[in-house]
């Protein structure tokens, strides 16, 4: 199933009030602009701006005042790269070259939350693909670059 026709539907039924424990621990790091890129419906956004953050989101499946509805390739070749980029569960649900894209596209903070091959398959919500982090071949992928945060769940 494509990752759109998963998701547009998703973010109809299930709305999320408050913000996730990942985007609660990155706030403290968090300076300057922020983009969250496949940001969903925009739960850990809304959050960042609460927190007077200047922020704003970009996701392929889903639109408001703060969240362009563009896919994330074509925004990084549009866009300057802000302070920091936020991705939280997108970077399994991107291919490789989506993932290296935005390595080299990012010039401040990079905080990434993502299933990785050390979990057990979650079906919470339906069946769905997912391109399982190895997190040996991210921290390669980056060269250990101290920008990126991982939290890895």
């Amino acid at each position: 199933m494509l990752a759109k026709e998963y998701w547009r539907p998703f973010y109809k039924e299930h709305r999320f009030e408050e913000p996730s424990n990942f985007a609660v621990w990155a706030l403290p790091e968090i300076k300057g602009t922020l983009v969250d890129m496949g940001c969903g419906d925009g739960r850990d956004l809304h959050y960042f701006l609460k927190q007077g953050i200047s922020a704003y989101g970009v996701d392929a499946s889903h639109e408001d005042l703060f969240i362009m509805k563009q896919n994330v390739d074509s925004y990084m070749k549009e866009n300057p790269c802000p302070d920091n980029v936020y991705t939280r569960f997108f970077w399994h649900a991107i291919e490789d070259d989506t993932r290296l894209h935005i390595l080299k596209w990012t010039k401040g903070k990079l905080f990434i939350e993502a299933r990785t091959t050390r979990d057990k398959p979650k079906n919470l919500y339906g069946k769905h693909k997912r391109n399982l982090v190895d997190t040996k071949r991210l921290r390669a992928d980056d060269s250990a670059d101290p920008r990126v945060k991982v939290g890895l769940s």
